[in-house]
């Protein structure tokens, strides 16, 4: 069942029209937690990619919550530009999508990511980071993009980027470092002055050469990196994905989660006729939020429907329609009693 459904959800997904090897597409990543009600921990993953001119899903996959997030979960092509968090940030990985000729925009994290720098004699050196940003502030720069390479752990393979820093207004930045502040507390550590310098400034590193996207132009390119936040968002609220009715790590639990994003592959098929009032064009005015949910009060009738006007199908609704099982069992008349209405039946005083 979980395969049949696998391949199915996977064959719905499929464009119908399939795009030319090296056509340019913005594709977004990013995965979910999927918590059972009542439990402790999430128990499952749902990793997700979007394309973000029509803010279609392109791909999903359910694994356990122990799989963690990267591009290894996906399958891309040539041309393809991939837009993804921090946690997708790192240099094996980006690495080998630079090799099939994808390129990447990542949320930079220094700290993370490490990049380095060749010098007028060819010599190679981690980049200082707080030296650049001094030199920028010294120097009244709120932007800048900086040639760099990145290496694997190894050093045996690299490949060429840039990273573009861009400085916080004022109060985005207090807020960034209030957020950092928080975040280390929360985990029992003591916060660096580094870090809190670094949360004062958006950092994006890229693939994609800056003659093609300049530094305003690649923050305003990520920062559209929400709309697959939002597809989440509108996932569970209004097809309750998050709403799992079996126990975590089980084959129902799988069947109920791909069951659901076909459910969601169906319904985007059937509004592809409106994606383009959606798309990301610079006369936007609509979002798919309203239509997605008018589809799926549309889908529900036409279930509850045609199940209820086809007789082969009683069974199975009194069957959905039953109660758990209880320590207590349902109340009921006496035996004896229904032995004295079906007497009083046989001597025809009763048409109970």
């Amino acid at each position: 069942m979980r395969k049949w459904l696998s391949a199915l959800l996977k064959d719905t997904l499929q464009p119908l029209e399939l795009p030319q090897v090296g056509a340019l597409r913005f594709i977004a990543v990013d995965g979910s937690y999927i918590q059972a009600p009542g439990a402790r921990q999430a128990g499952h993953r749902l990793h997700m990619a979007m394309d973000m001119m029509s803010l279609e899903l392109l791909q999903v996959t359910i694994t356990d919550e122990k799989q963690a997030e990267h591009f290894g979960q996906y399958t891309f092509q040539e041309g393809d530009v991939v837009i993804a968090d921090r946690i997708y940030g790192r240099a094996k990985p980006v690495i080998a999508l630079r090799e099939q000729g994808v390129q990447v925009v990542v949320r930079y994290n220094p700290q993370a990511l490490r990049a380095y720098h060749t010098d007028a004699h060819g010599n190679t050196n981690k980049i200082q980071w707080l030296e650049r940003l001094k030199w920028l502030t010294d120097n009244g720069f709120s932007e800048a993009c900086f040639p760099v390479t990145v290496r694997d752990g190894e050093k045996r393979h690299f490949t060429k980027g840039y990273v573009h820093v861009m400085a916080l207004p004022t109060e985005k930045a207090a807020q960034s470092v209030r957020r950092t502040k928080k975040s280390s507390k929360k985990r029992g550590n003591t916060v660096r002055a580094s870090t809190l310098e670094y949360a004062r400034w958006m950092w994006v590193f890229t693939t994609v050469e800056p003659e093609i996207l300049d530094t305003l132009s690649m923050g305003a390119l990520y920062r559209r990196r929400w709309q697959i936040e939002l597809l989440i968002k509108r996932c569970k609220s209004l097809l309750s994905i998050d709403q799992l009715r079996a126990r975590i790590n089980s084959p129902l639990a799988q069947v109920y989660l791909l069951g659901k994003m076909l459910y969601c592959a169906v319904m985007q098929r059937s509004v592809s006729d409106a994606v383009k009032h959606f798309a990301l064009h610079r006369d936007r005015s609509l979002t798919p939020w309203r239509l997605w949910h008018i589809q799926a009060l549309d889908f529900k009738a036409a279930l509850i429907n045609s199940f209820a006007s086809e007789q082969r199908w009683a069974g199975d609704v009194i069957e959905a329609l039953k109660e758990r099982k209880r320590r207590r069992s349902l109340q009921s008349l006496p035996d004896t009693v229904y032995e004295l209405i079906e007497k009083c039946r046989e001597l025809g005083v009763s048409n109970v």
